[in-house]
């Protein structure tokens, strides 16, 4: 059942398994990815964003730019102004590359 997947976030001090229902964003930063979770914690990996994008699709992540991936559900709305960004329900703005901007509006539906 797609409710109940975990996926195991390997840190630094341990290995962490969590729901991928729970997860908001992951962000990129160089060879990291951070993920943050509903609970407000951030989990830093030392994986490439890429590695999850395609792991992550089927429980409704889309990648809106180069270095991020978010959790549809999560999205409140699709702002246009500053070149246009994602507001996610805990209130952060998330760029939208200019490249994917209708392609992404196609998958939050």
């Amino acid at each position: 059942q797609k409710e109940d997947h975990r996926i195991a976030l390997p840190s630094l001090k341990e290995t962490r398994f969590v729901y991928t229902r729970d997860i908001i964003r992951c962000e990129s930063s160089n060879s990291y990815t951070h993920f943050y979770i509903d609970n407000r914690e951030k989990i830093t990996v030392a994986v490439s964003i890429y590695e999850y994008e395609e792991m992550l699709a089927p429980y409704g992540f889309v990648r809106c730019h180069q270095s991020h991936l978010v959790n549809k559900k999560f999205v409140r709305s699709i702002v246009k102004e500053s070149g246009g960004y994602l507001l996610m329900q805990d209130g952060t703005q998330v760029p939208i590359s200019r490249t994917r901007k209708d392609e992404l509006r196609k998958k939050l539906m």
